[in-house]
């Protein structure tokens, strides 16, 4: 989508969200892409992209339910497609469901952002004051080198992704390797990823991570990782030098994904972003079978016309 600034569109978040059990689904003018949630085998629509994505979307659902009996969940829903696909029989969760158990809507718990490139890196102005002097504090207090990730800074990388890993685990209460495996897809061979690695001048070691894709030519999706807090307000700081490289690369908006928790959300929102864009999860099950689809859809529970990649990725 040539002017697209939906996260779910990047290349980096669909890898990312499939990397378990990737799967496709190609229509005669729109996409989608699924997998299969580890916990319960349900399948899951996490993007679809192209001009009739409301009746993919609807047809794709109503055909895995008839052959697996299993909810269907969709991921990344805005609020023009929630009342759409409701009106297609698709509900929301009820009270006693959730995605898990500390993000009810994973990273749509709460909204994306999307940065103004331009307006971001030049940080001018009465509403980036805040930033411009966290800017200049960071800077006197730290030498850091931000660079472009070669294979030669796999090694460093990986401690980073490893012990970021740990962190969150002790944080959250949920087993590493969940957070592991979410993450080390960053530093294995993709080319359609921009990574800059942000380390400690001095030390040489690693405190920051950016993984860059690209949503449209107007766009770009980022995935921010800090390791070392001790860094003041780096988190913050990243995300703006990750306007730059976008506003550097000719991109308008830079899209830092929603929020699985308050506190994440609110280190976004300090960045005064352009557009705040709620999502949301829709579910299709049983109770949208009794009822024949609104909207004049008419699936063939038959076709099931779903793709597997032949390459690893």
């Amino acid at each position: 989508m040539p002017n697209s600034s939906d996260y779910s569109h990047s290349a980096g978040y669909i890898i990312q969200a499939t990397r378990e059990d990737p799967w496709w689904h190609l229509g005669p003018n729109e996409c989608a892409f699924l997998t299969r949630k580890p916990e319960t085998s349900q399948w899951v629509i996490v993007s679809a992209v192209g001009s009739s994505t409301i009746k993919l979307i609807a047809e794709l659902a109503s055909n895995i339910y008839s052959a697996t009996r299993k909810s269907v969940i969709v991921k990344n829903v805005d609020r023009e497609s929630e009342s759409a696909l409701v009106q297609c029989g698709f509900r929301h969760y009820r009270v006693d469901e959730w995605w898990d158990n500390w993000a009810r809507f994973d990273d749509n718990t709460y909204p994306e952002l999307i940065l103004d490139t331009t307006s971001v890196a030049a940080s001018q102005g009465r509403q980036y004051r805040s930033l411009r002097e966290s800017l200049h504090r960071f800077e006197r207090r730290y030498a850091v080198e931000n660079r472009l990730w070669t294979p030669d800074d796999t090694r460093a990388s990986d401690k980073l992704v490893r012990d970021w890993a740990m962190s969150m685990a002790l944080r959250k209460g949920l087993p590493a390797n969940q957070f592991l495996d979410s993450h080390s897809m960053f530093m294995t061979r993709q080319e359609h990823l921009l990574r800059h690695l942000i380390t400690d001048a001095s030390t040489g070691s690693a405190i920051g991570f950016l993984a860059m894709s690209e949503v449209s030519t107007s766009c770009m999706a980022l995935n921010a990782l800090v390791n070392d807090y001790s860094y003041t307000d780096s988190y913050r700081i990243f995300m703006a030098l990750a306007c730059r490289i976008g506003r550097d690369t000719g991109h308008k908006y830079l899209n830092v994904q929603g929020s699985e928790d308050l506190g994440q959300f609110r280190s976004k929102m300090r960045l005064k972003p352009f557009a705040t864009v709620p999502r949301t999860h829709l579910v299709f099950d049983q109770s949208a079978c009794d009822e024949p689809l609104k909207g004049g859809m008419n699936p063939d529970p038959n076709d099931r016309l779903l793709g597997q990649p032949d390459v690893e990725v």
